[in-house]
C-alpha cells in the first residue's frame, strides 16, 4: 500500500500535461548515425522523410520515443570520449515539432550520469518514463518543467514501458541470471508487482492492446505475451522492434550489431503475411519509434 504522500505525488503527476491532441507530423521517427547523428520523421509508406534534428558531432542517439499524438519526441543522446569504455556525457532531450516536421522552440535537456535503459511516454498525460542511475531506478519526467521523481517501483528496474494508462511492464536486470525477469504492476498499487516471465534485458515496446510486448535484447526481437506469461522468438537478426498503432504491423532495424553500416529499417505484418517493406534504404540506424 502506498503512503499518503506517495499517492498525492502520483495524483500530481496525472495532472501534468493534457490528453494527446490531434496527431502531428509523420508517424515514424528514426535515428541515423552519421558524422552528426540525425533524427528523421517519415510516414509508414516511405513518403515525407525529413530531417528533424542533428545531434552534436561525435555523439550517438540511443533511444527515441514519440509522444502519443505527435508534436514532441524524446531522445537519449550520449558521447563516449576517445579512449573511454563508456559514455560520460548522456542526456535526455525533449524536442517539440510542428506538422511540417520542424523544431518548435528550444530543445530541453535533462543531464544524466549514465545511459538510460528506455524512454516511454505515458499514453495521455505527457510524462516520460526513463531509468536513472545508481541504483537503476525508473523515474517519471515532466517534459515541460523537466522535473522528475522516482516512480516508486519495489524493484531497481532496468527498463519500463506503459501497458496502458495505469499499468507498467518492466524488466529487472539482476546480478543473478535466474532473477532477470519481466514484471507488471498497477500504478494504483506499486507494492504488488506480478511476475510475467524470465527474460534477458533489452528495449521494450508494448502493444496498444496492452497484452503483448516486443523485447529486443540486441540481436533479435522476441514476443512477450503478458497474459499468457510466455516469450518466444519473433524476428531473428533484428533490433528495436516496435508495434504500429493498430498492432497489425511491426517495424525493426536489421542486423545483430548496434549501429552498423548496411542496415535496413523493415516494416512487416505482425502475423507474418505478405512481403516485408524496406522503409528508407540502406544506412546505419540506432533507434526508432512508431507513434501511437
Amino acid at each position: 500500500m502506498l503512503h499518503h504522500s506517495a499517492r498525492l505525488a502520483f495524483v500530481g503527476w496525472l495532472l501534468i500535461g493534457t490528453a494527446a491532441s490531434a496527431q502531428v507530423g509523420p508517424e515514424i521517427a528514426y535515428a541515423k548515425a552519421n558524422g552528426s547523428p540525425e533524427i528523421h520523421l517519415i510516414n509508414p509508406d516511405g513518403t515525407g522523410d525529413r530531417l528533424l534534428y542533428s545531434a552534436p558531432r561525435g555523439t550517438e542517439i540511443f533511444h527515441v520515443d514519440i509522444r502519443p499524438g505527435g508534436g514532441q519526441l524524446a531522445i537519449e543522446e550520449h558521447k563516449t570520449p576517445k579512449g573511454a569504455a563508456n559514455p560520460t556525457n548522456s542526456a535526455i532531450k525533449i524536442i517539440d515539432y510542428d506538422g511540417n516536421g520542424s523544431v518548435v522552440g528550444s530543445v530541453r535537456t535533462l543531464q544524466l550520469t549514465c545511459l538510460t535503459g528506455s524512454l516511454d511516454y505515458h499514453p495521455t498525460d505527457g510524462t516520460l518514463l526513463y531509468r536513472n542511475c545508481g541504483p537503476q531506478r525508473i523515474y517519471r519526467l515532466n517534459t515541460t518543467t523537466m522535473a522528475s521523481s522516482d516512480l516508486g517501483l519495489v524493484h531497481d528496474a532496468f527498463i519500463a514501458s506503459w501497458l496502458g494508462a495505469t499499468h507498467i511492464l518492466y524488466h529487472v536486470n539482476a546480478t543473478n541470471l535466474a532473477d532477470r525477469k519481466l514484471w507488471t504492476v498497477s500504478t494504483a498499487d506499486l507494492s504488488a508487482p506480478i511476475e510475467v516471465v524470465a527474460s534477458p534485458p533489452g528495449t521494450l515496446d508494448t502493444s496498444t492492446s496492452g497484452d503483448k510486448a516486443l523485447l529486443s535484447p540486441g540481436s533479435d526481437v522476441r514476443l512477450v505475451d503478458v497474459t499468457a506469461k510466455t516469450i518466444e522468438m519473433f524476428q531473428t537478426e533484428a533490433q528495436r522492434g516496435h508495434f504500429s498503432p493498430d498492432d497489425q504491423k511491426v517495424i525493426y532495424i536489421t542486423g545483430i550489431t548496434f549501429g552498423k553500416q548496411g542496415q535496413f529499417i523493415i516494416v512487416r505484418n505482425f502475423d507474418g503475411s505478405g512481403s516485408p517493406a524496406n522503409l528508407v534504404g540502406r544506412g546505419k540506424f540506432t533507434a526508432l519509434d512508431w507513434r501511437n
